[in-house]
């Protein structure tokens, strides 16, 4: 699906994951149970900082600075996206 596939497991993201951003969302897929997902916009964002390496404290005040929202929100917000990634089997 993506060479960014092999880029992604040192990040944290189980690697029977593949993904790609198409029109600015990140489309991913469990290899392994066919399951399909797709991240808005900001989650994509965050999800991209995540694979680079960015600590989430790093990404929250990115997001806060960029989309003019409140820090603790912004955490708040990304704790959420990271426990549903977990959940789901993407992040590790």
């Amino acid at each position: 699906m993506s060479s960014e596939a092999s880029h992604a497991s040192p990040a944290g993201v189980n690697p029977d994951i593949l993904w790609r951003v198409v029109g600015g969302e990140a489309l991913l897929l469990d290899t392994i149970s066919g399951n399909y997902f797709s991240l808005d916009p900001i989650a994509t964002e965050i999800w991209m900082r995540l694979n680079k390496g960015d600590e989430p404290g790093q990404i929250a005040g990115a997001v806060s600075e960029r989309y003019s929202i409140d820090a603790g929100r912004a955490r708040g917000d990304i704790a959420d996206l990271m426990n549903d990634l977990r959940d789901a089997g993407i992040w590790r």
